[in-house]
């Protein structure tokens, strides 16, 4: 609850704040729901989804609108503190015949496969391409860093670098690269997050340390690979290019 009160009458009911504000509705305001008057008695926060926000009134009014009677999707229940989820789903159950529950966790489980069955293709073509052209990105730069450094590189192959030490520079280059791009990614993701979240509430993005830390892991292993595609040229300097005007 965010503005407000919880509801105690037939007529009343709660808006989410993000709903509200956009429809310039407040709190007192009587608004219409499929024929029936209602007025606002509280804002509600969190309750809006990447889809469409939520409303609540009583059971009674939602029977009545809806023209059914004693037909309940679920309930809800809050446990008191230190009540055990999985103690009170069993007792629910021996109690109540043809009655299932679902703890919260089980609940996101279910919610997650059916997203996955829509959206997983989608996001890892979106992801295959996404490492492709960071891979191609960072090449081209490794490659274009080598090769206005020919002169460079040819100095320290002229003076006893072999080929293995010549790529370990590329190498450290790139990763240095990488993972100043990396942590400015990073910061601009938890940016970028806050202010959509700001701006259409609707939108719950949560960024996961461990989320984070795979995608830095990946960043590694496409900077390596990219850095490797320009040893071989490293390979066939030819020091006496160090020493042309």
């Amino acid at each position: 609850m965010g503005e407000g009160r919880y509801l105690q009458g037939d007529n009343e009911i709660l808006l989410d704040s993000w709903l509200a504000e956009r429809s310039g509705i407040k709190l007192g305001d009587s608004i219409e729901l499929l024929g029936r008057q209602f007025r606002v008695v509280g804002l509600t926060r969190e309750t809006a989804s990447w889809m469409s926000p939520y409303v609540f009134i009583s059971l009674e009014a939602a029977e009545e609108m809806l023209g059914v009677s004693g037909t309940v999707s679920y309930h809800m229940l809050r446990l008191a503190t230190g009540a055990e989820k999985i103690t009170v789903a069993s007792a629910i159950e021996d109690q109540f015949t043809g009655v299932d529950v679902l703890l919260p966790s089980q609940i996101a489980e279910a919610d997650q496969r059916v997203l996955a069955t829509i959206m997983e293709t989608p996001i890892k073509v979106l992801l295959f391409v996404a490492i492709f052209t960071g891979i191609a990105v960072m090449g081209l730069s490794s490659y274009t860093a080598v090769a206005d450094r020919m002169r460079e590189y040819g100095v320290l192959k002229a003076v006893g670098a072999n080929s293995r030490r010549l790529a370990g520079l590329v190498v450290e280059e790139t990763y240095y690269q990488a993972g100043m791009g990396l942590a400015l990614g990073i910061a601009l993701s938890y940016v970028a997050a806050n202010g959509i979240m700001l701006r259409w509430p609707q939108f719950n993005i949560l960024i996961e340390p461990a989320n984070v830390l795979q995608v830095s892991l990946l960043a590694m292993f496409m900077s390596l690979v990219s850095a490797l595609l320009p040893v071989s040229r490293l390979a066939r300097i030819d020091p006496v290019v160090a020493f042309k005007s």
